[in-house]
């Protein structure tokens, strides 16, 4: 880790410092307060559905007569109404499915949002994200009366360590529920609380490759006798990259609908673009918004093809490899074991990567270009040629399960009985 100023490990930002301490004292009071219920109601933010991280902590609180857990689905604001909509309703679609309570916070009927605060009265709730993205009432602040936890919607990869780990959300929540001792590191160097809410805990995600599941897994691929490839591009095009500058999608966004094409009777794509890259092609100058829907389109409707923009377990582990450039998928999909593919938008690509990101990047096999991609396709995916498995198990083993070998879905919902009962 790089040095970093000294002025960063003190609380420089008087407000932010006393809403630390009012917020941690607040905790104190509905821990106190908890101690005497025989049931604690759990509320579970979601925003995307395709960033939903909590099934197996929601269900393990569903079978434990201790919790009473309910999804509370929010508005993403950054879009239009229309879009805002089809999202709110695709995820209650979603979590209703897998029979979950589930409370939509738009009525409608009455154009009005719900006062989840009321309605509920969570004793702890669960954020989805760290970001303003929703209405206020269903942000951490009118929630000071609850204890508040969040697990990262991605598996953090990337350098922008103050974002990741110091913004007033990572502060002021009641619990982080890291991956690893090594983000927990990061937390303490770049946090103004110096990580000291902070749990290592495992990835929940992970848990779905790591360990086995009573849930059936759905096949949602159109042939059985294909090879099945993930494509999953980031959101981080040229000239909205936030400093990132992950995504390969311009360079290679024909390039996959040509592959589909040539290998159509031997492979089938999954297109699985992140949940932001759309909003930022419709901005973007070259593509806007009949482009790209007419892109998403395409997927759609191939006959070897697919659109993948819900909740993507079942997709993971019904696959046989990933090519991608997203930053959260690199610990994810490793976590299966099977090969995956990282395209490289440039040579300094490690360089906006931090420790574990570099270690993962490590475990992948690579991609500057085209031919590459199609090397990537011919040897790893139809003849099942995969020299670097027995490194990416080792990966897998020593880096991606929690240290003390129990689901990090158990060992959050383990610690928060542990807090509460004593």
């Amino acid at each position: 880790m790089d040095n970093i100023p000294a002025a960063k490990r003190k609380y420089t930002d008087i407000s932010i410092a006393d809403q630390i301490r009012q917020y941690q004292q607040r905790y104190e009071q509905v821990l106190k307060r908890l101690k005497n219920k025989s049931v604690i109601t759990v509320g579970f933010q979601v925003i995307h559905r395709s960033i939903w991280k909590y099934d197996r902590i929601y269900q393990l609180m569903d079978q434990d007569p201790f919790f009473n857990p309910v999804v509370f689905v929010c508005p993403y604001l950054r879009e239009g109404k229309k879009q805002m909509l089809e999202e709110m309703n695709d995820t209650c679609e979603l979590m209703e499915s897998k029979g979950y309570e589930t409370i939509k916070t738009y009525d409608e009927r009455n154009d009005s949002w719900i006062n989840i605060k009321e309605k509920v009265q969570p004793d702890i709730v669960f954020f989805s994200v760290p970001f303003d993205y929703t209405e206020d009432q269903y942000r951490i602040h009118h929630f000071t009366d609850s204890l508040s936890c969040y697990v990262p919607y991605f598996f953090t990869t990337n350098g922008k360590e103050g974002g990741n780990y110091d913004g007033p959300f990572h502060n002021l929540v009641w619990r982080n529920f890291y991956e690893t001792d090594i983000h927990k590191r990061y937390a303490q160097k770049y946090a103004r609380n110096n990580a000291e809410n902070v749990v290592v805990s495992g990835y929940p995600q992970l848990d779905n490759f790591l360990y086995e599941s009573a849930d059936s897994v759905s096949d949602p691929w159109p042939f059985t006798d294909h090879k099945k490839i993930i494509w999953a591009p980031h959101h981080t095009i040229d000239g909205q990259g936030q400093g990132l500058n992950y995504s390969t999608f311009k360079q290679y966004h024909a390039v996959f609908k040509d592959m589909a094409r040539e290998y159509a009777d031997h492979i089938q794509i999954a297109f699985k673009p992140h949940p932001m890259l759309k909003e930022k092609l419709y901005k973007d100058e070259e593509w806007g918004k009949v482009r790209a829907d007419h892109y998403y389109q395409f997927w759609d409707e191939v006959e070897n093809g697919l659109l993948e923009q819900s909740d993507y377990t079942d997709l993971f582990l019904t696959s046989d490899a990933l090519i991608h450039d997203c930053s959260s998928f690199m610990a994810e999909y490793l976590s299966t074991s099977k090969p995956a593919l990282y395209l490289l938008h440039d040579d300094n690509v490690d360089s906006r990567l931090h420790e574990f990101g570099k270690m993962a990047l490590d475990n992948h096999y690579h991609a500057k270009d085209t031919e590459d991609i199609h090397v990537f396709v011919k040897s790893q995916v139809l003849k099942g040629r995969d020299p670097m498995q027995k490194e990416r198990l080792q990966f897998v083993g020593q880096h991606l399960k929690a240290g003390n070998g129990k689901p990090a879905s158990k060992n959050i919902v383990n610690y928060i009985k542990m807090m509460i009962k004593g």
